[in-house]
């Protein structure tokens, strides 16, 4: 006899003191048979009726049905299936790749650049999602990139939100103290998100998501500029909005200050760590995300050109204060160099003064080594080793290494021209400490991806500053 109790699909949920019988078993099987077959037609119109081309998604279902053998809940999958981690997933060649109903609610925004071209506009073309954008306009606003905010911070806690347009109001309206410290540092809100940077032949590619798993995505992305201790272990991180002052003996980031100079990089790390517990210099990976983010959005190798000059033709003048940017918004540049610039609520970005990048280093034998954290310890483990890079002095850059570690340093040489390929400058010395950016007399070398290793560790440099951030 049948059981009474039944499961929600109807099946029998037999109890000790039932008989089971032959029919019993059919008819529990015919019910499992109707709704996988109900299940699998489904998936199957999504496929063919999904955002990839028909034939991919043909062959996501040919490998779906293959029978792999797999266990439904485990990493492995079951039957080219699987549902891990929250997610369900198809493998295709052996890639894991999301299934998604209707429009996925997450984005993948990229460029490509043809690294033999070199035109800095004509080279690159948006890929993914970033296709049919704007480069530079208001688009982007509403994306994932759009979420950076500026913000004050105290003791390493979210304060408030400031107006993009004018930082010394809140974003409800109230006056904000951005200038004597008392209320925090004003910091830019840099929320979670995964990038990727890899070469396939003579084609760059750079990428970012807010998939939550990116790596499970596309092995190729990581959080390296969100990790403290583990890969992605920080929902955000927060970077000054100004080059770094000194007050009270702490590293600040506040409006209407005059920028720190003429220290080290070790003098300057010891007065972030002094700001606070989680305070660092800004370091390489975090920068490294920026400058992908200004790729993405501006579309151009050329960021003096797409944003502005920034304060870079007052050799005789010098230094200028913090906070000439207040009120001109998230992105603002010109192209006279005696302004200062601003890109993503970072002010001198570029210009006025070149600021110490924390975490990468080259060693005596022009090894070049990075780390995420810890960047005051010599210790085996800390710092990764990248390899050997050319020795180069007062160079502009026409190769970039393209890669989540060596991201756009320098593999190769461009002597003359500040115009073509990647159009910054770069200095490469072993056995030094980098800064970048460019300062008030840089002129056509600044830019977001000028980075100069002419210094050490202990070197005191008069037009070489700090940048406060937090993670």
């Amino acid at each position: 006899m049948p059981s009474d109790a039944k499961t929600p699909l109807g099946l029998s949920q037999w109890v000790g003191s039932d008989r089971p019988k032959r029919e019993d078993f059919n008819t529990d099987n015919q019910k499992i048979d109707l709704a996988c077959r109900s299940v699998l037609t489904s998936l199957s119109a999504h496929l063919e009726g999904d955002a990839h081309p028909s034939a991919l998604s043909q062959q996501r279902w040919d490998v779906a049905a293959s029978h792999m053998g797999e266990g439904i809940a485990t990493s492995g999958g079951m039957h080219g299936l699987r549902y891990y981690q929250g997610v369900l997933e198809v493998n295709v060649g052996g890639l894991w790749t999301p299934c998604t109903v209707g429009e996925r609610n997450y984005k993948v925004y990229g460029i490509c650049v043809d690294t033999l071209e070199p035109d800095p506009e004509v080279s690159v073309t948006y890929t993914d999602d970033a296709v049919g954008l704007i480069p530079g306009s208001a688009d982007w606003d509403s994306t994932f990139i759009g979420a950076l905010q500026p913000c004050l911070v105290k003791n390493g806690s979210l304060v408030c939100y400031l107006q993009k347009d004018n930082y010394h109001l809140t974003a409800d309206g109230q006056p904000a103290d951005i200038e004597s410290g008392e209320g925090g540092d004003v910091m830019i809100q840099v929320p979670k998100m995964a990038s990727a940077i890899y070469m396939e032949g003579t084609k760059l590619y750079v990428k970012v998501t807010d998939y939550p798993n990116a790596p499970h995505l596309d092995s190729r992305f990581c959080y390296n500029a969100h990790t403290r201790l583990v890969q992605g272990d920080r929902e955000c991180f927060y970077v000054g909005a100004y080059l770094g002052s000194l007050l009270g003996g702490k590293l600040r980031s506040l409006s209407g200050m005059v920028p720190l100079a003429s220290r080290s990089l070790s003098d300057c790390r010891d007065f972030a760590h002094t700001t606070g517990t989680g305070y660092e210099l800004l370091s390489y990976y975090p920068y490294l995300l920026l400058q992908c983010l200004y790729l993405i959005r501006y579309k151009s190798r050329h960021s003096q050109r797409s944003v502005g000059m920034g304060y870079v033709t007052q050799y005789f003048t010098g230094k200028t204060a913090t906070g000439g940017t207040d009120t001109k918004g998230l992105f603002y540049g010109e192209a006279t160099g005696l302004e200062q610039m601003k890109l993503f609520g970072i002010e001198d970005f570029w210009g006025n003064l070149s600021y110490f990048l924390d975490g990468v280093r080259t060693d005596e034998n022009l090894t070049l080594w990075t780390a995420i954290s810890d960047f005051a310890s010599r210790e085996e483990g800390v710092w990764r080793n990248l390899g050997q890079f050319p020795d180069q002095d007062q160079s502009y850059i026409m190769q970039v290494h393209g890669n989540n570690e060596a991201g756009f340093l320098m593999a190769a040489a461009n002597i003359s021209a500040s115009n073509t390929y990647w159009c910054d400058g770069c200095f490469y010395h072993g056995n030094c400490i980098a800064y970048t950016g460019g300062d008030f007399g840089t002129l056509h070398s600044a830019g977001a991806f000028f980075t100069a290793f002419r210094i050490y560790e202990d070197t005191i440099n008069s037009r070489t500053g700090a940048r406060l951030m937090y993670l």
